[in-house]
């Protein structure tokens, strides 16, 4: 399923079947940016993940991802930050 945003159409859910039995959703894609990127989603088994990007100032970085924050209904978060070297030449 997808659900429109703008002039973009984003993904809203991905649904999966195994064999003869009923499908069922297996993440669901909660918020976006202005710009497209992927905000939260939610895993089948309840981990939320809330994912952040550089912005405009950061040059050469733009929408690249910047963290990744995990959370699985405890309070208990894991939370992965990136850097990126700039390309050269």
């Amino acid at each position: 399923n997808f659900k429109p945003s703008g002039s973009l159409y984003l993904p809203k859910k991905v649904d999966t079947k195994i064999g003869q039995g009923p499908s069922f959703n297996l993440v669901e894609f909660l918020t976006y940016d202005d710009r497209g990127n992927l905000l939260t989603f939610k895993e089948k088994g309840g981990a939320t993940t809330k994912l952040e990007y550089y912005g405009l100032t950061d040059v050469g970085k733009t929408d690249l991802l910047k963290a990744k924050t995990e959370a699985d209904g405890t309070t208990v978060t894991a939370t992965t930050t990136y850097n990126y070297k700039s390309l050269v030449g």
